[in-house]
Order: C-alpha cells, then structure tokens, then sequence
C-alpha cells in the first residue's frame, strides 16, 4: 500500500497524540496520507508541520468549545436554583 486517502484529519484520528503516531508510523513504512478537506500529504516536506498546525488550532477551538459548553451548563443550573428558590419563595408566601 503507498497511500491512505482520508476525507479529513477529524476522520482519521481523535486526538493528537494519535494521529501523530500513526502518521509518523505509517511514514517510516512509506506509507503516504492524504487529508482531502485539508489537502495535506504526510509524505510531502511540509505534511507533518501543517499537520500540527491545524491539530493546535482545533485543539484551540475545543477549548474554546468546552469553555462555552461549561458557561452554558453554569448559567442552566444557576436558573434552575434561581426558579427554584423563586417557586420556593411563593409557596411559603401563599402559606
């Protein structure tokens, strides 16, 4: 085999460490990948660095993705408490 043609990074492994093993791997057996959405081959002189690249900045936009996730779970739990205190209150004032 001389060539893996993948759709896109995000298909080919999950997480860095990953597909920097393999695509280092599969360098030392000659073994060429090819990223279509990124148009990156391995076995090119730049291949790995763009790899590292465009891993960093996703890396980046996940953290960025998780920050927003874990705001969004914070202010859902501090409406609840709110709606609950707030039906809480009413409840006690009717009694």
């Amino acid at each position: 085999m001389d060539m893996i043609l993948t759709k896109s990074i995000s298909r080919f492994a999950r997480n860095t460490v990953t597909l920097l093993e393999t695509v280092r791997m599969l360098k030392a057996l000659e073994v060429d990948v090819f990223f279509e959405e990124q148009n990156i081959h391995t076995m090119s002189a730049d291949g790995e660095l763009m790899l590292h690249y465009i891993v960093a900045i996703a890396s980046i936009n996940e953290i960025d993705l998780n920050e927003i996730v874990i705001q969004k779970d914070r202010a859902a739990s501090l409406k609840y408490h709110h709606e609950t205190n707030l039906e809480t209150f009413m409840l006690n004032r009717q009694r």
